[in-house]
């Protein structure tokens, strides 16, 4: 018996030790910005670091009971904690931006934590049914919390917009009242004839925001992401039953990776001005101030020099002098002669989402 724990328990040790760490990692890998929330999550952390703890572990049974084992097994770790760094490193030079700064400090704390554990689990009199007990715990942990991560959405909504500006005839006064989730919600106002109550037809921005997602699929493994760039350089003014013009510099778009970024400024130096023009940008006859209205908008939209006929559905909502705008597009890359930027690593989709959330004011 003692001779059959001599052989298995160094191995369940390491495992206890691994699951100790993919815990510890797991929290660490919250603030830590991920290179991509799809693979550089808290469960492939947790993963990582029992793999390690299985490996350390039967690294520890061939060297358990050698002289020195103990040192030797922490210059193996201290080994493979410089690998990972170099690997890692590879990684952020050719394939996303801060693998190192997300994995270098869970990958130390993982080598440590087997390299050190290890051999002190060994030694002590815990049952058998303890490692399996945490690695159970370690992949509940490290799955639950795989959904919590920093990447970019181009998502936009109404909702992120704040209401400045009152309504004429809202009942109440002060500041616009805030819903419980922090919202900022719109005061009631009345039905409105438009054009005639408009309080003018010609509105200026006053913020604007624009992001565009593009699938891309990683060569290796076949992972698929969606990338996201965002700008806060959307500019224009609204004209009611007249010519509306919306511009946005496609240089200032900004992701989370430096290298995505440089490729796509490249593409749009020459022409880096997106314009998109329409005549249909309009509120119904009869109108509920504050209410969200709900249209298609075609007009037509120019990127890298070439114009087509686009269709944007919008949502629309008026509230005293402030006009809030959100829109969303779909469209075809190669249609205005930008081929997806494809490499031995990444391969992009020919599509591209585009939103936009603009604040009007009245001039």
């Amino acid at each position: 018996m003692k001779n059959e724990r001599r052989s298995v328990w160094p191995i369940l040790a390491g495992l206890l030790a691994g699951s100790v760490a993919a815990v510890t990692a797991a929290l660490v890998s919250l603030p830590l910005r991920s290179p991509d929330d799809l693979f550089a999550n808290s469960a492939s952390v947790t993963f990582a670091a029992l793999l390690i703890g299985l490996a350390g572990g039967v690294l520890w049974r061939n060297l358990y009971g050698q002289d020195d084992a103990r040192r030797r097994f922490r210059m193996y770790a201290a080994g493979g904690f410089i690998a990972s760094f170099v690997i890692l490193a590879i990684l952020e030079s050719t394939v996303l931006d801060r693998f190192i700064s997300f994995g270098v400090p869970l990958a130390a704390i993982i080598f440590i934590t087997v390299g050190l554990l290890t051999p002190v689990f060994t030694e002590m009199s815990i049952p058998q049914w303890t490692p399996l007990a945490a690695i159970a715990a370690a992949i509940v942990v490290g799955g639950a919390m795989a959904g919590i991560g920093d990447g970019e959405s181009g998502d936009l909504s109404l909702d992120d917009i704040p209401v400045l500006t009152a309504a004429p005839d809202a009942t109440t006064s002060g500041p616009p009242a805030t819903a419980g989730d922090g919202s900022t919600q719109p005061p009631a106002g009345g039905p409105l004839s438009i054009p005639a109550d408009l309080p003018s037809q010609t509105f200026s921005f006053a913020t604007g925001t624009a992001t565009w997602a593009v699938p891309e699929t990683f060569t290796a493994g076949g992972l698929e992401v969606t990338a996201v760039g965002r700008s806060e350089d959307l500019s224009g003014r609204v004209v009611i039953d007249g010519l509306s013009e919306f511009t946005v510099d496609l240089t200032t778009f900004v992701s989370d990776q430096t290298r995505r970024d440089n490729i796509v400024h490249g593409i749009f130096e020459a022409d880096p001005i997106a314009i998109f023009t329409t005549t249909e940008l309009v509120l119904p006859a009869l109108y509920t101030e504050g209410e969200v209205y709900s249209a298609e908008i075609s007009g037509e939209m120019t990127i890298n020099g070439v114009t087509n006929q686009v269709t944007w559905a919008i949502d629309a909502r008026l509230v005293g002098t402030q006009l809030d705008v959100t829109g969303a597009l779909d469209i075809v890359l190669t249609d205005f002669d930008v081929e997806p930027p494809s490499n031995a690593s990444v391969t992009v989709v020919d599509s591209a989402r585009l939103e936009i959330l603009f604040s009007a004011i009245a001039e």
